[in-house]
C-alpha cells in the first residue's frame, strides 16, 4: 500500500461515516504501513468519535430514564444500537442523533419530556395536538 494517500483515505472514510470501521479493520491488521501523520489523524478522529458516542449514550440513558418513569415504551433505531449489533461497539459507526420510536399516544408526553430535558422541538405542540405530525 505504498502509493496509498492515507490522509485522503481517512478523509473519505470520515466523510462516508465509516472511519470507525476502517480503524477497527486496521487494528485487526496490526496498523501496518500507516505513516505517522495519518496515524495521529486517525487516533484524533477516533478519540473525538468515542467522546461523542459517550455523550450520546449518556443522553440516551437520560431520555430512557425519563421515558421509563413516565411509562413510555421506547424503541431505539439506527445510531448506536446498529453499531453495537453490527460491530460490538457503539462508537464504531458514526451517527449524529438518536432515533427513538414511541407509540402514537405517547408522542405528546414524550415531546413534553424532551422539552423539559432541554431539547428543542422541531414540531410545535399545536401540530401534535391537531394530529399533524410530519415524522418528527
Amino acid at each position: 500500500m505504498g502509493n496509498l494517500d492515507w490522509n485522503l483515505a481517512l478523509e473519505l472514510a470520515e466523510e462516508h461515516s465509516v472511519l470507525g470501521v476502517v480503524a477497527a479493520r486496521l487494528k485487526e491488521a496490526g496498523y501496518g504501513g500507516i505513516p505517522a501523520d495519518a496515524w495521529e489523524k486517525l487516533l484524533s478522529s477516533m478519540r473525538t468519535q468515542h467522546l461523542f458516542s459517550l455523550s450520546m449514550t449518556a443522553e440516551l440513558f437520560r431520555i430512557l430514564d425519563a421515558f421509563g418513569q413516565a411509562s413510555i415504551e421506547t424503541l431505539l433505531v439506527k445510531g448506536p444500537i446498529v453499531s453495537f449489533l453490527a460491530y460490538g461497539d457503539p462508537a464504531v459507526r458514526s451517527y449524529v442523533d438518536l432515533d427513538l420510536l414511541v407509540r402514537d399516544a405517547a408522542i405528546l408526553p414524550a415531546c413534553r419530556i424532551l422539552t423539559a430535558l432541554g431539547f428543542e422541538a422541531d414540531v410545535p405542540e399545536s401540530a401534535i395536538l391537531a394530529g399533524k405530525i410530519p415524522g418528527e
